[in-house]
C-alpha cells in the first residue's frame, strides 16, 4: 500500500508494535480518522487518510531510538527487565552477572552516556539514584557491585567489553527467549554496535536532534 510511506499496514502495525509507539498511534489515529469524517470523507477514505497520517508522525525509528525507549521507561517509571531474563537466570544459575543485572546495567551506560555527552545533570542524577537503588537491593552481590563499577566509571567499555558479548550471545539461542523480550535484546544490541561504530556525541546528538 503505497499510501502508507511504502509500508502494507501490518508492516506498519509491526513496526509500530516494535518501537513501543502502537498505543500512542492507535489513538492519533482514531483521532483523524474522526475529523476526516466531519470534514466530508467517505468511510473508507478516512481510514485510509488516518493511516498515511500516522505512517507519517510516526517515522521509522533507528536501532539507537528504539533501544533508549526502555531506559528511559525504566528509570522514570521503575520498569524492571522482561520476566524471560529473571527465568533464565533462575535456570542457568549463579556465578557471574545475571542476565537481568546485564540488562540493567546495559540500561544505565547508555542512559549515562547521554548524560556526559548531552550535559544532562538529572538524567545523571537518575542514574546514580537508580545505582543505589539496586546495589541496596542486592548488597551481597559482588557480581552487580562489579558491574555498577564499570558502568560508573566507563560505561562505553562496559557495553563493548562485556554487555553486547552477553547479548549476542543470547540472541544465538534462538529458542531462549519469546519475541518480544528478543526484540528487547536486538534493539540493545544493535544501538551498542552503532556506538561503538561512529562517534558517540554525534550519534547521540543526531537522536536527539
Amino acid at each position: 500500500m503505497n499510501s502508507v510511506s511504502n509500508e502494507t499496514r501490518l508492516e506498519l502495525m509491526d513496526r509500530l508494535r516494535r518501537e513501543g509507539n502502537w498505543e500512542d498511534a492507535c489513538e492519533t489515529r482514531e483521532l483523524i480518522r474522526i475529523s476526516a469524517r466531519r470534514n466530508g470523507y467517505s468511510k473508507e477514505a478516512a481510514k485510509d487518510y488516518a493511516w498515511e497520517q500516522i505512517a507519517e508522525t510516526f517515522p521509522p525509528q533507528s536501532a539507537l531510538e528504539i533501544a533508549i525507549i526502555p531506559v528511559f521507561q525504566w528509570l522514570a517509571k521503575g520498569k524492571r527487565p522482561q520476566e524471560s531474563f529473571v527465568a533464565i537466570d533462575q535456570r542457568n544459575g549463579s556465578g557471574d552477572v545475571s542476565l537481568a543485572d546485564t540488562w540493567r546495567c546495559g540500561c544505565l551506560a547508555i542512559a549515562m552516556l547521554h548524560a556526559r555527552a548531552l550535559g544532562f545533570n538529572l538524567l545523571k542524577f537518575k542514574v546514580f539514584e537508580a545505582m543505589v537503588q539496586i546495589a541496596a537491593d542486592d548488597p551481597e552481590n559482588m557480581e552487580q557491585q562489579s558491574a555498577l563499577a564499570k558502568v560508573m566509571d566507563q560505561p562505553l567499555e562496559f557495553l563493548k567489553r562485556f554487555a553486547v558479548t552477553r547479548f549476542e550471545s543470547l540472541l544465538c539461542q534462538e529458542d531462549l527467549l519469546p519475541e518480544e523480550a528478543r526484540r528487547e535484546v536486538r534493539g540493545i544490541t544493535e544501538a551498542i554496535r552503532q556506538m561503538m561504530s561512529e562517534n558517540i556525541e554525534d550519534v547521540l546528538t543526531a537522536t536527539l536532534a
